[in-house]
């Protein structure tokens, strides 16, 4: 571990300390690698030589008298506060987890429909080609206006059809992203209980 990263963790395990103390304690730990930097060592050995930082955050707090930050509650007590405020706070986060499926799903559905839209106009516009050409043998400007039409829309159909199945792509991905995520941050709560 270099210097950098054991001052920023122990930064964060330090959090409960005054500013000042921090510094002072950041600068007689600098001083230290340095002066073993010094006497030959490298910096990783330098460090290693001083501890994980949590060692050193628990040294620390236990000679301020601070209990040392451990970032989670593992007590009855945290673990009863905590489901009671899942508890009162579910009507909240219930109806937004609803909200969230509902945005999702109604975004399927919008991209279903453009899928849908593109397929019909592609369709409408080839089976009307039939009927323009024969209207341009009776009526030839509105037979060639209906058939221009015709190819205008199936033309259309295409990049639009190829757009919304890259969007529907891309919907998917980000649904499949979101299960991995949620499914990873459940097996850490697994395995940290």
């Amino acid at each position: 571990m270099d210097r950098e990263r054991f001052f920023k963790e122990l930064r964060k395990l330090l959090g409960q300390l005054s500013p000042q103390e921090r510094e002072q304690i950041f600068q007689y730990y600098a001083e230290i690698i340095d002066d073993k930097i010094e006497g030959g060592m490298s910096e990783a050995q330098a460090v290693a030589q001083l501890g994980t930082p949590h060692q050193v955050a628990a040294k620390i707090l236990e000679e301020n008298g601070a209990a040392p930050n451990s970032g989670t509650g593992s007590g009855t007590g945290s673990k009863v506060l905590i489901t009671v405020a899942l508890v009162l706070g579910s009507p909240l986060w219930l109806s937004l987890g609803i909200a969230a499926l509902a945005l999702l799903l109604s975004a399927f559905i919008v991209v279903l429909a453009l899928l849908l839209t593109a397929g019909v106009m592609g369709l409408c516009g080839v089976l009307m080609l039939v009927p323009s050409v024969l209207l341009a043998f009776r009526e030839p400007a509105a037979g060639l206006f209906q058939v221009g039409c015709c190819l205008f829309v199936s033309g259309l159909a295409i990049p639009f059809g190829l757009g919304s199945y890259k969007l529907w792509g891309a919907l998917c991905r980000l649904v499949d992203t979101l299960i991995k995520r949620l499914r990873g941050k459940s097996a850490e709560r697994r395995t940290a209980q």
